[in-house]
């Protein structure tokens, strides 16, 4: 299914649409672990995890396309023992398409996505100095909901966060939004 946004832009010519596609294959893989590597502080993940993820929850995931090039994606899916329950678990736009409102885009269309999918309510977890991306999410009405798995609940300067949350010593920001 391809979602044509009418929108312009990419940093190379401003005429270009860009056109959002979904679902996504894993020969997409090396496209998004390439963007993910323009993107930090993502975290990069071996090229074959993407590959898995596309291949297994590519329904789920989309791209923003300016011609041939690949602009940006989302990587999400259902969660398991939650079907009403989106998870966002990496968004990114390459260095060359930044500031022209991908993100944003991205975002909204997957937020239309998950609705589509069954999904009640959609997260994500954002590392706490990622502003860029806590603004993102805060632009398109979702709020930190720290306590949303159970975690301890820290302060991070004045933001709640989720203590701990994937074991590695590191806090993070549970961002959530209802899906009405």
């Amino acid at each position: 299914m391809e979602r044509n946004n009418g929108m312009s832009g990419n940093g190379n010519n401003r005429n270009e649409a860009i056109h959002v596609l979904t679902p996504l294959t894993r020969d997409l893989a090396p496209e998004v672990h390439r963007i993910a590597g323009e993107a930090p502080p993502l975290d990069v993940y071996p090229l074959h995890v993407y590959a898995i993820i596309l291949r297994d929850f590519g329904r789920t995931c989309m791209a923003a396309v300016a011609v041939a090039e690949t602009a940006g994606f989302v990587t999400g899916y259902l969660a398991g023992d939650r079907s009403d329950r989106y998870f966002l678990w990496q968004i990114g736009v390459g260095m060359a398409f930044r500031r022209r409102g991908i993100g944003g885009l991205l975002l909204a269309s997957t937020l239309s996505l998950a609705r589509e999918a069954g999904a009640r309510e959609i997260f994500a977890t954002v590392d706490p100095e990622n502003e860029p991306s806590l603004l993102l999410f805060s632009r398109q009405g979702f709020k930190p909901r720290p306590g949303l798995f159970g975690d301890p609940v820290v302060d991070g300067g004045g933001l709640p966060l989720a203590g701990n949350h994937y074991r590695t010593g590191n806090n993070q920001v549970i961002m959530h939004r209802p899906l009405p």
